[in-house]
């Protein structure tokens, strides 16, 4: 018999510091002050899925890290009364360096995450500025390391093609991100969407540049022993 696709539940928290300058993604900076109300919002409309089964479940953004203890508390336990006959095979919740700590990472493991999906982009705190992120590589690697203690499986997320980088300095960054020896890796590369800042600033990619650091990024992960596939 046909068994039916596996079910995924993806959760978004659209509250982020700061807005990223190539973000087109429904992510706000300086309104989390709404968040009560949009907890509550977002469990009214899980109630329209009510006796769904997922078997995976991701909870992204925006930044959801952005949120306070309590709020992700919350956030956690509304997922699973909504659900809660699921038991997740995986479960990630996506995080920045800036709005992370040791207390909240304990409080999303012991709630049943099981992936931290940390927002790097880059490792060269100069770039990391010019594109709007407000953590630098040694916020984001101690981060990595009281994940790691608090055995959470870890996702590394890379861009490439931004303004300014070099094709050497994006493979260093990569080697960096390689050596701390993640179980996942994300990589993006740059793309200028309408009504972002790297828009109205008439940023363009160099796609010849972005092509090569596309290919040698695979061969270097095929190599590091990483299973190339797309979402």
């Amino acid at each position: 018999m046909s068994r039916p696709d596996p079910l995924g539940l993806y959760v978004h928290i659209p509250y982020c510091r700061v807005k990223c300058h190539y973000c087109d993604f429904a992510a706000f900076s300086g309104q989390k002050r709404s968040a009560g109300r949009y907890l509550k919002a977002l469990e009214r409309e899980a109630a329209f899925w009510a006796g769904s089964v997922p078997e995976t479940l991701y909870i992204g953004g925006g930044t959801p890290s952005e949120l306070d203890r309590d709020q992700i508390a919350e956030l956690l336990a509304l997922i699973r009364r909504s659900f809660p006959d699921s038991r997740y095979r995986e479960a990630s919740f996506e995080a920045n360096p800036e709005s992370l700590d040791p207390a909240k990472i304990a409080l999303v493991r012991d709630a049943g995450v099981t992936r931290l999906s940390l927002g790097l982009q880059t490792p060269d705190d100069a770039l990391l500025k010019s594109i709007g992120r407000v953590h630098t590589a040694a916020d984001f690697r101690r981060v990595f390391a009281q994940a790691r203690r608090a055995g959470l499986a870890l996702s590394v997320d890379l861009m490439y093609g931004l303004p300014g980088q070099s094709f050497a300095g994006f493979l260093g960054g990569l080697r960096e991100a390689l050596a701390l020896e993640p179980e996942h890796l994300s990589l993006y590369g740059l793309q200028v969407e309408d009504r972002t800042l790297f828009s109205r600033r008439g940023v363009e990619p160099d796609e010849e540049i972005c092509r090569r650091m596309f290919e040698e990024a695979i061969a270097a992960l095929s190599a590091a022993g990483y299973e190339h596939y797309e979402i």
